[in-house]
This record gives structure tokens, sequence and C-alpha cells, in this order.
């Protein structure tokens, strides 16, 4: 992210690495210790040749050399080189960490300990999980370790997993509430924890980087990058990703229930647990450290293969992005949201390059009809009061002001229901009860969310953390479709977007509507019916909430 700094003037080396330099200088006499001896059953079995030049080189370039002729990078040349914002604060911990997992198997924090080449590719592989066949541990919770703070702690051996020894589904959510009250007793005991100040540095810390990576691969011009780049590492910027993020930290803090009744401030100077942090990641966010892995990963293990030096840009080599971006702007999708999004998602989502915005309801009108077909899975309008679709991978989720999934129960497959003459409705049925087959109203159905059929005002009922169902009534201020299926999926919209247009066409004819566009003559017909209320939506255009 800064500039590449060589220290080969200040120690003597001339770019040509050696065996002593790395801490490799071993011998028949010279015993290996356990960390040497995984480090090289790391490299042997999952870097590839030209992985491990990288990571050599890159080292060489930012080592110093001890008086014994040993490279280390210290926390200076470290942070660096990373160049993370300072304002952050995540630097120091990210040093810290990679310092503790050097030292695995012992894994303790020495603020005396150097990063030497051996524990460099060490910490980069539990980082990129490139641990397979060595190192046989949760790289989650190593990872999670290595941010405490403790300067003297042992590893420890992990309470029993509540999930599998009571056999509770953190995807249901009153196994979910008892998974935390266990949660909250294992933390009672001598497991690691993490400060919340220092977990909102880090989740700042990753937002900034992922939401920096879409936009710097978002195809923008160089007068443009250029500002961009002020703009991502200025103050106000910072400070909105703060925020977003102090919301998701006190969201996993407030699953201890000793954190619940505590303020915003106060909260930042409580821990979180392992067992608390662990059962929030399941269920919410089981890609949280992704984003560490395909940076450190671009940085120390093919960043000197693809490029002879830094450039002024955050990432190393060429256009190379491993987030998806979108193909049009969104209000609602924007950067950071992607972000939030993507710690949520299956990693088959992930993985395509590209998502289309395929709806927008400002721009495309609320017709039922345009909306019906705008998913990358096919939408089924039902003839019957129980006629669902979907799977286990459906889920409805709050990015903030509470960050947290609602999953799919699995309980039965009430995941989606859509008909024009109710709306969508979600994690339900348009009946009272599954004995029910009558089709009832908003305030007696089932759904947990559901829109009416003019995509207007639909109705909220869920509360995971307490014994209660509120049921909130809302009225839609933006609502965008998003479609995450590729050129495929995107070609067949494409194609009834172009037969809805014609249709339009027809109807406004027949109407005698000037027609300027096919969403306005969608919008006139919709108000003519009395179906949309224009006058009523805009008292709730002032206001800060909005569903995706």
């Amino acid at each position: 992210m800064g500039q590449f700094h060589s220290n080969s003037s200040n120690n003597g080396h001339k770019n040509k690495p050696n065996n002593n330099m790395f801490g490799r200088n071993y011998s028949i006499n010279n015993s290996i210790n356990n960390s040497d001896r995984i480090a090289l059953g790391l490299e042997r079995k999952n870097f590839t040749y030209i992985e491990s030049f990288s990571l050599q080189s890159t080292f060489e370039t930012l080592c110093k050399i001890d008086e014994n002729g040993v490279g280390y990078i210290n926390e200076e040349s470290f942070m660096s080189y990373i160049g993370f914002p300072e304002s952050i604060g995540i630097g120091p911990i990210i040093y810290r960490s990679f310092t503790y997992l050097a030292s695995y198997p012992t894994c303790i924090h020495d603020n005396r300990r150097l990063l030497n080449y051996n524990g460099l590719l060490i910490a980069i592989s539990v980082y990129c999980n490139k641990i397979k066949e060595v190192i046989n541990e949760d790289r989650i919770k190593l990872l999670f370790d290595s941010f405490t703070t403790s300067t003297h702690q042992v590893k420890e051996k992990e309470p029993p997993n509540a999930s599998s020894s009571l056999k509770f589904d953190p995807d249901n959510d009153e196994d979910f509430l008892k998974l935390m009250t266990q949660a909250e007793n294992e933390s009672k005991k001598n497991v690691s924890k993490v400060t919340c100040q220092d977990m909102l540095s880090i989740l700042t810390g990753l937002i900034w980087l992922m939401t920096s990576e879409m936009i710097i691969f978002s195809n923008l011009k160089p007068e443009r990058l250029t500002l961009i780049m002020k703009e991502l590492t200025s103050p106000k910027h910072i400070n909105k990703v703060y925020k977003i993020a102090s919301k998701i930290v006190e969201s996993m803090a407030r699953c201890d229930s000793n954190s619940r009744k505590l303020n915003s401030e106060e909260i930042l100077k409580e821990s979180i647990s392992w067992p608390i942090f662990k059962e929030f990641v399941k269920r919410n966010t089981p890609n949280i450290f992704r984003g560490f892995s395909t940076f450190f990963y671009t940085q120390f293990c093919i960043g000197q293969t693809l490029s002879a030096q830094r450039s002024d840009t955050l990432f190393l080599g060429t256009n190379l992005s491993y987030l998806p971006t979108l193909d049009n702007p969104s209000e609602l999708f924007n950067h950071i949201n992607m972000t939030l999004l993507l710690w949520m998602l299956p990693e088959k989502i992930i993985l395509n390059s590209e998502w289309n915005c395929l709806y927008s309801g400002s721009k495309h009108g609320f017709s039922m009809s345009r909306f019906s077909t705008y998913i990358s899975n096919q939408w089924h309008s039902a003839n019957s009061s129980k006629n669902c679709f979907g799977s286990e991978e459906c889920f409805l989720f709050e990015l903030y002001p509470t960050y947290e999934i609602s999953p799919a129960s699995k309980k039965n497959s009430n995941y989606v229901y859509y008909n024009s003459s109710v709306g969508i409705g979600f994690g339900g049925l348009a009946t009272s009860g599954l004995t029910s087959s009558k089709i009832v109203g908003m305030e007696e159905n089932s759904f947990v969310l559901q829109l009416d059929n003019t995509l207007q005002f639909g109705k909220y009922r869920m509360d995971p953390y307490r014994n209660l169902a509120p049921t909130y009534y809302l009225s839609m201020v933006k609502i965008e479709v998003v479609g995450t299926g590729g050129q495929i999926s995107k070609e067949k919209l494409e194609r009834e977007q172009r037969w809805e247009e014609s249709e339009a066409a027809k109807r406004s004819k027949s109407l005698n509507l000037r027609r300027s566009s096919s969403s306005k003559v969608d919008k006139e017909i919709l108000k003519r019916a009395g179906i949309i209320d224009i006058e009523s939506r805009s008292r709730f255009e002032r206001t800060k909430s909005s569903i995706i």
C-alpha cells in the first residue's frame, strides 16, 4: 500500500538470498526446532515455487540483519509495507498477530520475538489458509488467539464444542440463544479474549481494505484513481467505516448477556471471548477473515512475481481482484454494504467476478411483474397458499444498526412465497399457520418479512436475542435487487426486459399516455389504478432507514 522499501544498502545484502539470512543454515549438528520444522513442512507441501520465491523476495527486501547474520522484519518495516492508515490502529495488532503465529506450536505473545523468515511463512500460511496436512487446528481460533493481548498466553485446550456435545442448531433462533448461554459460561473460564477496542480496529481495517480493493479495481481512469486514493485515506472516510464497524462489535459483544445493558462507550471497554466470537461468526460472518487471506496472499505470495516494484496503489501487480464488482452503480449495494454481505454469503457467490444490478424501485417502478423475475434463481408465482420455493441457503439479514443474519430454520421448506395478490413473503406462509389453507392479511399471516403487492409497505417480525416477537410495520423507501447468477442469467433477464418494454408500449397506447419510458408508464398505470400512492411515499423519503 505504500512504497517499496529496501534495506539492502543498510545491511550489506545485495539482493542475493542465502540460507543463513533466512535462518536456514542447518547442518547435521544443528538441530531444527519445532517452528522451523513446521515452516519447512508448510513450504514443501502448500507453496508453489513461484509463491516461495515471491515470499523470499519480499522478506529479503524488508528484512534487517542481526549480529548472527539472520534476517528479521521489525514492526516499523512491516507496518510501512502493509500500509494501513495509521489512524485505523490495525498495524500493531497485525504485527503482534504475526509474531504470535510465528512461534507456533508454542504460541505465546512475546514483545522480544523477531519476525524471521520461517515465522513469516507460518503466519502467512495461517492467514492465507495454506496449513493443510501440517497444522491440524482451527484456523479461525488461531487468528483469534493471535489478536489477544496477553504477554505470556500459552495455548490451552479449547472447551468442548457446545453445538456438537449438546446437538444444538446455531441456525435456529432458540438454539442460538442456548448456544450463547453456553458460550457465556465458557467465557468465564480461562479462555482467550480480544478487547472490543482491538476488535473494532480489526473490523475497521477489514472493511476499509475490502472496500478499497473494490474501488481500486472498478476500471477508474488514472486521474480519478488518484482522487479516490486521497478519499480512501481521508479522516472522513475512515471515520465512516469506524462507525459501521463499531455497530458490528456491539452486536457481537451483546451476545454476552452481561454486556447487553451497556451503552456503546462502555462496551468498548469490555472484551469478547472466543466462545462468543465463535458462535457469532458461525451464524453471521463465516467469511469474516477472507479479506485478510486475499490481501496477504497478493502482498507476499505473488506480488514480487507480478511487479518489479511497488506502485502508488493499494495492491500489487496487475488488476488482480478476488472480490465481485457491480456492473452499474447502486445506492444500497455500495462498497461498504457489499463488504458486509460478502462476510455472510456462500463461497460460490463470492467467486462470481461480477454482480448485476437488476432492479431498482426508484428507477423501474413498483410493478410486481417487473420484480418477479429480477433474481438469479427463478421466481415462482404460487397458485395456492402453500407453494414456496428456495433452499436452506436463503436467509434474511440486517446490516445496521444491528448486524445479524436470520438463517433458514430448516424445520420446513417455507423459504420464499410469491403471489401477485399477496406480495412476497419470507420465512412463512400466507396463512395463519401450517394447518390452515386460507390466505389471510398481513396482520395474521406467518411471514417473518413481507412486502405487499405494491412493494410499498411491509412488515418485519423477528428478534432472536429475546423471547419476544414484536411486529414492525414498514414503508419501503428503497428496494433494489442484485443478481449473482452470472452472464447467462443476465442475458435471460435482458430478453424478458425487452418483452416487458414492448408490452408496456402497447398498454400506453391503449390508455393514451405519453410514453417517455416504460418505467414511467408502469408508474402511471399503477397510480391511476389506485395501487400506489406517490404522495404517501414522499413522506418516508426523508427517513434514514432502508430495506435491501
